[in-house]
């Protein structure tokens, strides 16, 4: 068999050991160096024979202690306290602040601890990191200002956004309200509509009623025309005559003969001697209903012939007109006569005497007209009065007035010059 080899130590667990001393080293150093204890005047650093060791080397170094690498051979002196049974952690209870933990270590241990070291380099680099730190707490104080200021901004805004919502239901309401108010008014209108129409049809029928009724009308207003030219021509054979006294007594003029008394005028003031014979009398009675004491009433006479009228009435014009000449020419002495003896200058007697004047006539005679036209017949005798005045010749014709042959009614008779009125 080949010979056992010597058992070698291996260097992996040396290293490992050697950490766990330098450990238990730095925790006995920390435990009796203090800031309330340390004197700076006796720090290693301080003193002239002073030799930094690996690790201190590495603590004064830019970097951090932890940063850089270890020296292995210096940690496997740390595994000797380890591996010594007097080193060991005393447990301290009830320690006041700021008093330095003390590890109980056996004296041959406290020479080999190592003073504590002071680094300017990274008191530096704590404080330039305090102020980085510093100035990051600064722009968040800022950034949480702004932040309050949003948030506040949006809470406005919410309140605002809930008003306005409050607002939109109003609105949103009041537009329902609205859409159906119109739908009524849309119902009402196409009542309307239909009212509307239907009284546009009834409109029109009552247009179409009066035009008809006014077209009644008018031929209403044709009618008293009509009738009156009817009445004109059932009195075409009339005669009115005025002058005939009237008995007092009621019996006397209940057997009063009108037409024996118009015949006999005619025969004795009009001359016609034949009157009995040949005019026939239709009719002939007393105008109006009421005997008047102070006024006899006319006699209208309805003739059988219409010549026999126009007979009555030219004799009786006649009547008039030789009364009137009679009275012209009984104001004026007679043209001197022919000389009653030969050569003598002394006219005769007889030829000195004077025209009879004719008796004026005491029966008038004119033809008889409705009420109508006899009243406009009385608004057109002043401007015949006035013309033949004037020298003109005038005469009425029914309702109408004749000036030098120009006809003249009521409604223009003012511009004839004559009128009065």
């Amino acid at each position: 068999m080949p010979p056992k080899k010597k058992d070698m130590g291996d260097p992996k667990k040396e290293n490992i050991n050697s950490v766990k001393s330098s450990g238990k080293n730095k925790k006995r150093k920390n435990a009796l160096v203090s800031p309330d204890n340390l004197n700076v005047d006796s720090l290693p650093e301080k003193r002239s024979d002073y030799r930094a060791s690996p690790c201190e080397t590495m603590a004064s170094q830019s970097q951090p202690v932890y940063m850089q690498p270890m020296n292995m051979s210096s940690m496997s002196n740390m595994n000797n306290y380890q591996s010594q049974p007097g080193a060991f952690y005393t447990p301290q209870q009830n320690i006041p602040p700021n008093t330095p933990y003390h590890i109980n270590a056996s004296p041959q241990m406290q020479p080999n601890i190592p003073p504590p070291t002071y680094n300017e380099n990274f008191q530096k680099s704590v404080l330039d990191q305090l102020r980085s730190l510093d100035t990051r707490l600064n722009k968040l104080d800022l950034i949480e200002t702004q932040l309050s200021n949003l948030t506040m901004k949006l809470s406005n805004m919410d309140v605002r956004v809930t008003s306005l919502e409050g607002t939109v239901r109003k609105v949103d309401s009041r537009v329902t309200d609205v859409e159906t108010s119109r739908a009524f008014d849309s119902q009402t209108c196409e009542e309307l509509k239909l009212k509307n129409t239907e009284l546009d049809k009834a409109l029109q029928a009552e247009r179409r009623r009066i035009a008809e009724l006014t077209s009644e009308f008018e031929s209403l207003r044709e009618v008293p025309d009509d009738i009156e030219d009817l009445r004109s021509r059932s009195m075409r054979c009339n005669l009115l005559f005025h002058g005939f006294p009237e008995e007092p007594s009621p019996a006397a003029r209940r057997s009063e003969n009108c037409a024996k008394t118009v015949l006999d005028h005619l025969v004795n003031s009009l001359e016609i001697s034949h009157a009995h014979d040949l005019i026939k009398i239709e009719r002939a009675h007393r105008l109006g209903a009421k005997y008047d004491v102070t006024k006899a009433r006319p006699i209208v006479v309805m003739f059988n012939h219409y010549p026999d009228k126009m007979l009555v009435k030219q004799k009786a014009q006649e009547a008039w007109k030789k009364f009137n000449d009679s009275r012209k020419s009984s104001s004026y002495p007679k043209a001197p006569g022919a000389r009653g003896a030969e050569g003598s200058d002394t006219p005769d007697a007889n030829s000195m005497d004077e025209t009879v004047p004719v008796q004026k006539p005491t029966i008038s005679v004119s033809d008889q007209f409705p009420k109508t036209v006899q009243a406009r017949r009385k608004s057109l005798l002043p401007a015949m009065i006035n013309a033949k005045k004037s020298g003109k010749s005038a005469y009425l014709s029914y309702d109408k007035l004749y000036i030098d042959n120009k006809m003249y009614t009521t409604h223009t008779v003012s511009s004839s010059g004559f009128d009065i009125s």
